[in-house]
Order: C-alpha cells, then sequence, then structure tokens
C-alpha cells in the first residue's frame, strides 16, 4: 500500500496523521514525540526497549533518543512531534517505560483534534496538560534535576556543530575537535547516549532542513544541490526511506494551521 500521511503544523507542535505500512530505520528526531497506535500491530525499539504495539498503546520518544519501527503489516497511527519551551518542558522528565496503554484512546483523538482546531497558544496549553495527564503511569512526579554531565556536554556540542554545519561535507574529524574528544570515543559515546551515529545524525539534520525549505516553490534538483545531496535521487530514495512518503507527496499532504 502507499504510506498516507497528514501533518498540521501550529506554534511549535506537529501532529501527523498516517496509514502506513513503512518500516523505519533506526533515527532520532530533535522534538518529543508521543504517538498512538489507532490500528494495526507495529514493533517499536525505543532506547534498547522493545514492544508490539496495538489499538491503543502509546509510544514515548524524547529528543535525540534512537528508535526503530518495524511492522509485516499496515497500522495507522497518530503522533505529536512536540518543539519549542514545550519540548524542552517534557524533556526534564524521565520515564520508567517509553510505552503504555491507554484506557481510552479518544481522549488522544479528541486532545490532537482540538488543538487542530484551536487558534490561540491556550489549545497548546490544553495540549501539553492532556498529554502530561495520558503520560502520569510512567512520569515520574518531579521534573529531572540532574547537572548536566561531561558525556552530556560532549554529546550536546557535537550535535550543535552537526547542525551548524549541516550543509557541508560531513568531517568526523572536525565534529570530535569541536566536542574536544578523539573521533574514536565520539562515535561510541554518540551511538550510546542518541542511538544513531554522529554521521547518521548529520543526515538527518539534512533531511529537517529539506523538510522545511521543500515547502518553498524550491525545486527539489535545486534543493538537493543547495543542501549536499548527491543529487535528486539520492535525496528523495533518503528522504522516502526516513519519512515514509516521497516529498511531493509531503508537501502536498503539509497543512499549516495558524498560529
Amino acid at each position: 500500500m502507499k504510506n498516507k500521511i497528514d501533518i498540521y503544523d501550529k506554534n511549535d507542535i506537529e501532529i501527523l496523521i498516517a496509514h502506513s505500512s513503512h518500516t523505519f530505520p533506526l533515527h532520532s528526531h530533535e522534538s518529543f514525540c508521543l504517538g498512538m497506535v489507532e490500528d494495526g500491530e507495529v514493533t517499536f525499539t525505543i532506547a534498547g526497549e522493545k514492544k508490539t504495539l496495538h489499538r491503543g498503546m502509546v509510544y514515548i520518544t524524547p529528543s535525540d533518543t534512537g528508535f526503530r519501527v518495524e511492522t509485516a503489516s499496515s497500522y495507522r497511527y497518530i503522533v505529536l512531534c512536540i518543539g519549542g519551551r514545550w519540548k524542552d518542558l517534557l524533556n526534564r522528565y524521565t520515564f520508567r517505560s517509553h510505552y503504555l496503554e491507554l484506557s481510552s484512546p479518544e481522549t488522544f483523538k479528541k486532545l490532537c483534534a482540538a488543538y487542530i482546531a484551536g487558534s490561540d497558544r491556550t489549545s497548546a496549553q490544553a495540549l501539553i496538560r492532556g498529554i502530561m495527564h495520558l503520560m502520569r503511569p510512567v512520569m515520574d512526579s518531579s521534573a529531572d534535576q540532574t547537572p548536566i554531565t561531561r558525556d552530556n556536554s560532549i554529546v550536546r556540542d557535537a550535535c550543535h556543530y552537526i547542525r551548524m554545519h549541516a550543509e557541508e561535507p560531513f568531517d568526523l574529524e572536525q565534529v570530535a575537535a569541536a566536542a574536544h574528544v578523539s573521533r574514536f570515543y565520539l562515535v561510541k559515546l554518540f551511538k550510546k547516549r542518541m542511538g544513531v551515529t554522529p554521521h547518521q545524525y548529520y543526515v538527518q539534520t539534512k533531511l529537517r532542513i529539506v523538510r522545511h525549505r521543500i515547502l518553498t516553490a524550491c525545486k527539489e534538483a535545486d534543493l538537493a544541490a543547495e543542501v549536499g545531496f548527491n543529487d535528486q535521487s539520492h535525496l528523495c530514495n533518503l528522504f522516502k526511506k526516513e519519512m515514509g512518503i516521497s516529498l511531493s507527496d509531503f508537501r502536498r499532504h503539509y497543512h499549516e494551521t495558524g498560529q
């Protein structure tokens, strides 16, 4: 089947409503993601924790957490991708599990529908309050106030360098120098903390740039050259592998719902 994804974007929060049979490779997101399976069966591996999800089950992926999605059939799902200050708030919490089962899946759907239909900032606040209530069974009671460790600082510096130089050729030596460690130590630490290698994170960062620029009148061939992919075909294949849909379908099904 052809994957179908509608994307609604407002106030640093994206909502994806999808019907898919796509298997997503190991990857991570800058945003905090919370998703619910509406129908079907799909297996997630998040930070090494593997579980098969069915209707009404939810997965939680804090920012920069590696995860993989596998399935042998089609499934429907809704995903919240939360950025900005809302992401910073949610990332302060720790979770005893990345999965939970909702007693009332309709509650999650109603929260998302209300946010899409809402027109002011209070709708975002209501959404965040609602999902925090849903996550309460696996959420620690207080925000994590643990000081930033040296290892966390190394990964943070490496991520910042990669994001700032995403349109340049990848150079692991330069990334390691920016983080003040050897490239061997960086790769080992980065994979442990992020779930992906520095180069995988670099490719995903480039694709995030593509996601924003493809919404303009930019042609795919021009965008591939601009962002630094080998050619249009290379960009299109990578995008579909990571997103499950083509660039043209992404642009067609993207909805900016107001600020």
